[in-house]
């Protein structure tokens, strides 16, 4: 009902003022742009109406939105703004009758883009946006109990906000924004595509809600307001505003969103309170909204919403709703871990996998005896983000204890139960029951770690083998030109392929389980399939690899199975892929170092098939990530004896005089080029540097002068960055003398300091250690600084001896290429040939017999 008029004191009566001069006539108008004179309009509605009589307010306003029927251009927003910002002032001051007719010229307030650029549109919303929203605000003020006022005046700002037009009763339209819903007036229908702002402007649009306190009106309201259609409006508004982080931040201060928990167990509330909260959540303040909604007052009603949701559900948009309940308790968990407990002990957790696993296990319980699961893709998304929602919870001791007690470790079972005759399982299609497996497998890998016992007593081990020889077998039947019936098989095996490698790292007790259920067998098959795909076969050399490490009676298992043979040719592997080639060399690189190092039987197999030649030939081209791989790889081979010789026959591709210690000097050179290590003239070693390994790019820090607190072993951790403490093992097994006598004058200078690699690492490790006493300003005993003083007059020394064998070594080279010069002019002098001429511009020197 309209408010009766409020009694004013009279105010001066203004002059009376020409309808005809403040607006134009309403004849045809045979111009583009319709004028409209606001300043004299605005002088006017400013203006106290004489004797409270307002008919003219009344007929301006007609007037204006027969005008504007169409829509308010956005040039014409901001003098829009003032004219109804006193047209409140009025209505306050007793003018009601304008209130009959405002509606009108709220309906008209829709944006309109007419202007050809698109920056000149946004340009001028930004500019006139917030005054429009402010001054539509303050209408929501002027009778905020008066839900006749309130709707029409909340249904224009939705509108210019560009609110979302989802009917939260309809099927597809939850968490997508809308256009701006069409108005209806006069029976004739708006055409909704002439007025669809584009999404630079929606932006502008919505942050100019943030300077506004429309957040805050809209709360107040809303916590009283009684009417469907005033509260479905005020919440299409709270939905757009909750698009923006700001706004977010203002509606947690407004406790807006205890209010939707108040309201949300509404049916007809129940969607656009899911949506607000969903935006919360994904918004910068997700952490906050997830504390508030997981409070009591807040997670009972979710829970009850949820419940019906699912029990009494059967329409579409009940059902889409019950996915998004499901969604929003995942999201919860995300990004406040401690409402996990909260969904343990309000129960939420409990529902969520009796709906889970009902069906499946058969359990007869009142509360789900008319529950039922179709195969529509409704009820596979529930069923899919339920075992989301379980993977996400099963991360803490608490949830996952109540999960294997209601049984969802046997739910899992049941569907990797290749003979199963279950009808919970039966109710899917073939490929809605691989996707469920696809994530059942994942959900395993999560939770097998931490209930070894329990899978291990429900033979689970039984289960997953005979699993992975049903997809190996219907693999061979699979026709690859199915493209999506190929991929979904292979991400079946991957997988499986993932619970296998998670069973490898259970310890010794797992690993023999898994040998004697003849896992080599399924994995060296996939191995031999050429049309498994590349990860596939990664993820099988690697769990090979995880099975025999610290298990020496699996690497026999290995080697009687046929696992040398069909590993080889993994070790020459190209494609057109690079990443993916070096994905396939390090898996067999890993898999050799697994499965094959320690054991001489099959290590001799190996030297036999050229696996070794293989590996070096991987050395000769590799990347930094392989060179550090095959190298450790190559070291644990030259363990044992038989492998020196493999390694000092090979011979490079490229040249058939470079072998493995020319090969080794040269990635030497290349790693103190990486780290720009220090050399002094001729490539001598400096005799004024301490640190002589380390390089320009490696950190030099001063702890006490930068004032930096140590992170303790910066020399130690160097080596995982770099391979020259591999280089150093490798020559040690090779035995450098044996090398020396390989190389050149230049790779020997090399060599020496190679040799000497040990002795200057620990010099820098006891540098280290000098280093951060001092800042601790810890001083030594006299004995410690001893040891200190004798370690640097070491490392000195032995730089010294370094220095030293270089400048022998480059003297001798010298007088060996002195020596062949001399030669080469006796050879010439003998053949009684002039010797060729020097280029031009250098100097000739006369050549004379006899000299």
């Amino acid at each position: 009902m309209i408010a009766p008029p409020i009694t004013l004191k009279q105010p001066k009566q203004p002059k009376p003022v020409k309808l005809d001069a403040i607006l134009p006539s309403f004849q045809k108008d045979t111009s583009e742009e319709k004028y409209v004179d606001f300043d004299k309009i605005i002088r006017f509605v400013s203006r106290p109406s004489p004797n409270n009589e307002f008919d003219r307010h009344v007929y301006i306003i007609d007037r204006l939105a027969r005008i504007y029927r169409e829509g308010v251009l956005l040039a014409d927003w901001k003098p829009m703004a003032t004219v109804i910002l006193s047209l409140g002032q009025r209505i306050q001051e007793g003018g009601y009758p304008i209130m009959s007719v405002m509606e009108q010229l709220l309906s008209c307030i829709r944006p309109i883009e007419v202007l050809k650029d698109e920056q000149d549109i946004c340009k001028a919303a930004q500019e006139s946006a917030q005054s429009l929203i402010q001054a539509l605000c303050s209408l929501l003020k002027v009778h905020t109990g008066n839900e006749q006022w309130i709707y029409p005046v909340i249904r224009s700002i939705n509108t210019v906000i560009a609110s979302s037009k989802a009917d939260f009763q309809r099927a597809n339209t939850l968490r997508v924004d809308f256009a701006p819903f069409s108005l209806q007036k006069d029976n004739v229908l708006v055409s909704e595509p002439h007025h669809k702002p584009n999404e630079q402007l929606r932006a502008i649009l919505l942050e100019a809600t943030e300077n506004t306190d429309l957040v805050e009106s809209v709360t107040t309201i809303l916590k009283n307001a009684e009417t469907q259609d005033t509260q479905f409006e005020l919440l299409k508004c709270l939905t757009r505003l909750s698009r923006s982080n700001v706004n977010i931040t203002t509606m947690l201060e407004q406790e807006t969103f205890q209010v939707l928990s108040i309201l949300m167990e509404q049916p007809e509330v129940t969607g656009a309170a899911i949506e607000i909260i969903w935006n919360g959540l994904e918004g910068n303040q997700a952490n906050q909204v997830a504390q508030i909604m997981t409070q009591e007052s807040a997670l009972q009603p979710m829970k009850r919403i949820f419940d019906r949701l699912t029990l009494h559900g059967h329409k579409q948009i009940e059902k889409q709703m019950r996915n998004e309940m499901v969604l929003i308790f995942t999201t919860m968990v995300q990004v406040y871990p401690e409402s996990a407990v909260f969904l343990l002990e309000q129960e939420v957790q409990d529902s969520a996998t009796l709906f889970l696993t009902h069906s499946e296990l058969n359990i007869q319980d009142d509360i789900v005896k008319d529950f039922v699961l179709t195969s529509s893709n409704d009820d596979h998304e529930f069923k899919r983000l339920s075992i989301t929602l379980m993977k996400i919870l099963a991360k803490y001791p608490q949830n996952l204890e109540a999960m294997i007690d209601d049984g969802l470790l046997d739910f899992s079972l049941i569907y990797l139960d290749v003979t199963t005759d279950n009808e919970g399982v039966l109710t899917w299609t073939p490929l809605q029951q691989q996707m469920l497996q696809i994530q059942i497998l994942e959900f395993l890998s999560e939770i097998i770690p931490s209930i070894t016992k329990e899978f291990r007593e429900i033979d689970g081990y039984a289960y997953l083998i005979r699993y992975i020889d049903a997809l190996i077998q219907n693999g061979k039947t699979l026709r690859r030109d199915h493209i999506d019936e190929v991929r979904t098989h292979d991400m079946l095996i991957q997988s499986c392929l993932r619970v296998f490698l998670t069973l490898t790292e259970l310890g010794p007790n797992s690993k023999k389980i898994l040998s004697a259920s003849g896992i080599f067998n399924h994995l060296l098959a996939l191995l031999s399939d050429q049309n498994q795909s590349t990860m596939v076969w990664v993820t099988s050399m690697l769990i090979c690899s995880s099975l025999c490490q610290g298990f020496k009676a699996n690497k026999h298992v290995f080697g009687d199975s046929g696992g040398v043979q069909v590993l080889i040719p993994f070790l020459t592997y190209q494609s057109a892929d690079m990443d993916e080639t070096e994905r396939v060399i390090l898996g067999a690189v890993e898999c050799v170092w697994g499965t094959i190092c320690g054991n001489l039987v099959y290590e001799d197999l190996f030297f036999k098939s050229e696996g070794i030649f293989h590996l070096l030939d991987l050395l000769e081209g590799a990347t930094d990530k392989m060179k550090r791989h095959i190298l450790g790889c190559v070291l644990d081979l030259l363990e044992n004896p038989k492998a020196i010789y493999h390694l000092l026959q090979w011979r490079t591709k490229s040249s058939v005089n470079r072998g493995i210690a020319h090969l080794l000097v040269e990635m030497w050179n290349q790693e103190q080029d990486r780290v720009q290590a220090i050399k002094g003239v001729d490539g001598l070693i400096p005799l004024d540097e301490k640190m002589v390994l380390r390089g320009k790019k490696q950190a030099k820090i001063d702890l006490v002068r930068d004032g930096i607190e140590p992170d303790g072993g910066r020399a130690i951790r160097e080596l995982q960055d770099n391979i020259r403490a591999k280089i150093y093992s490798m020559f040690h097994k090779l035995g450098f003398e044996r090398a020396s006598d390989l190389l050149s004058a230049e790779e020997k200078m090399e060599l020496a300091v190679i040799s000497k690699y040990l002795d200057f690492k620990i010099g820098e490790v006891w540098s280290e250690i000098a280093q951060e006493m001092k800042y601790e300003r810890v001083r030594p005993i006299s004995p410690d600084a001893d040891c200190l003083n004798c370690v640097e007059e070491c490392v000195q020394k032995k730089v010294e001896a370094v220095h030293k064998r270089q400048v022998e070594l480059s003297r001798k080279t010298n007088e060996t290429k002195k020596q062949e010069e001399n030669q080469f002019f006796r050879e010439w002098k003998e053949l009684n040939i002039p010797p060729p001429l020097p280029p031009r511009g250098k100097r000739i020197h006369t050549w004379k017999r006899g000299q």
